[in-house]
């Protein structure tokens, strides 16, 4: 369970008093705690305590860079080697579909990868690979 924000109820006011910077990270989740005890004034005064403690340690996080910068170079290489260069739109359009493709897991999952095809190696090469053995480089050295 990944908290999206939490908010105070005062007087028919919602004020929002957190807001988690990235819903989709599991940076801000927690166990999920279940308490078989009788609900009392007191158990909820304490379960109260600790949520407004658990507030009050939370601190407000900035980003430094916006995501489109944190892309540049992804953005810079698509740009260069897989879009089309007819017109503007054209290569926005594939720069779009590209960036769409690597940032969606989802989508990036259905893509099929294929394989290179590989063509067996010439049996000269084969040969100019392959360490000599012992009697090869015997017979190499008494011609």
């Amino acid at each position: 369970m990944v908290p999206i924000q939490l908010r105070l109820n005062v007087e028919e006011n919602n004020i929002i008093v957190w807001q988690n910077p990235a819903p989709s990270s599991t940076r801000y989740c927690r166990p999920i705690r279940f308490n078989f005890a009788k609900e009392t004034i007191s158990l909820i005064k304490e379960e109260v305590d600790m949520i407004q403690q658990q507030i009050e340690l939370l601190s407000p996080v900035e980003l430094s860079q916006e995501a489109q910068e944190a892309r540049n170079k992804d953005n810079r290489r698509y740009g260069e080697f897989f879009t089309r260069k007819t017109t503007r739109i054209d290569t926005n359009t594939d720069l779009l579909n590209r960036l769409l493709i690597s940032s969606d897991p989802f989508i990036s999952s259905l893509r099929l990868i294929m394989k290179r095809k590989r063509s067996p190696l010439d049996p000269d090469v084969l040969k100019l690979l392959s360490v000599p053995t012992v009697n090869e480089a015997e017979s190499g050295n008494s011609d």
